[in-house]
């Protein structure tokens, strides 16, 4: 069964945000562990980061993808792709977990991980190029 969903919220503070992208990453774990494709390594994907386009398809709607609408889709923003990153990290059993840092144009979300190194997918799949 197939069902498109969307949770509509709105987001307050940072701590909404951080809700939002374990929420993800939960959903993104459920995905991996029923497909294995989903846990291949995001940086050897061809997966690329794109910009969300506000208003498409819910005006002012901030869009999280889990792991399944990542790897169909082939691109995604900061949330999309911290996300799914932290999930499959997790399924190799190492903590890390996707948080929002402020940033110029509001949040950003990164990767962090228990030692307190910080990865951003973002970054290495194309954000930095635009």
């Amino acid at each position: 069964m197939k069902i498109r969903t969307v949770i509509v919220g709105e987001i307050n503070s940072i701590d909404d945000i951080q809700s939002a992208c374990d929420a993800s990453t939960l959903w993104s774990i459920g995905q991996m562990k029923k497909n294995p494709q989903l846990r291949q390594n995001l940086y050897e994907t061809g997966i690329y980061y794109k910009p969300e386009l506000r208003g498409n398809p819910l005006p002012g709607v901030e869009r999280f993808q889990t792991a399944n609408s990542l790897f169909q889709l082939g691109h995604g923003d900061c949330d999309d792709l911290a996300c799914v990153r932290a999930a499959q990290l997790q399924l190799l059993g190492i903590r890390a977990r996707a948080v929002p840092v402020r940033s110029s144009v509001g949040f950003h979300v990164v990767v962090l991980h228990e030692n307190g190194n910080v990865e951003d997918p973002s970054a290495r799949l194309g954000m930095l190029k635009k």
